[in-house]
C-alpha cells in the first residue's frame, strides 16, 4: 500500500494520513478487497483516493478539536452565553446544541468583520482557528 502513496507529490502526503483514517473508519476490519482496490496503481485510482482525502479534511478537523481545551478557553464566553450554552438572559444566543461547524463559521465571521456585534467582534479576534474548533466542540455537546 506505501508503494502505490509514495508515488504522489510529498505535499499530499498528510491527506494520505487522512485517507488511512477514513478508510479505517469505513472498512476496520480492512478486509483483501479494500486493500485490493488501493493497489490499483491508475490515474482513476488516484483521483479517487485524492477525492476521499478532500471530502475527510473536515470529518477529520471536526475529530480534532478539542472540548476539555474549548472549556478553558470559553470561560469568557460563561457571562453571556452560560457554562453549558444556555444563557441566564434570553437575550443571548443559546449555543448549546449548535452545530459546531456553525459556531466556527459565525466566529471566523465576527474575527474577519463579516459579522458585525459590538461584544462578538473583540473577543474573536484574539481566538486563534484551533481555538475557535474547540470552544464550538466544547458547546456542541450539550443539548
Amino acid at each position: 500500500m506505501l508503494r502505490f502513496f509514495d508515488r504522489f507529490p510529498l505535499a499530499l502526503h498528510p491527506l494520505i494520513e487522512i485517507v488511512n483514517r477514513f478508510l479505517n473508519i469505513v472498512c476496520p476490519a480492512k478486509c483483501a478487497g479494500c486493500m485490493q482496490t488501493l493497489n490499483i496503481q491508475d490515474v482513476t485510482m488516484k483521483k479517487i483516493v485524492l477525492l476521499t482525502a478532500l471530502c475527510a479534511i473536515p470529518f477529520v478537523q471536526g475529530m480534532a478539536a478539542d472540548s476539555a481545551a474549548g472549556e478553558k478557553k470559553a470561560a469568557v464566553c460563561f457571562a453571556c452565553h452560560g457554562k453549558d450554552g444556555h444563557p441566564a438572559i434570553k437575550s443571548y444566543p443559546t449555543l448549546a446544541g449548535d452545530n459546531a461547524e456553525y459556531l466556527v463559521v459565525a466566529l471566523k465571521g465576527y474575527r474577519d468583520g463579516s459579522r458585525l456585534d459590538p461584544i462578538m467582534v473583540p473577543m474573536a479576534k484574539a481566538l486563534s482557528d484551533t481555538d475557535m474548533a474547540n470552544i464550538a466542540a466544547y458547546f456542541a455537546q450539550f443539548k
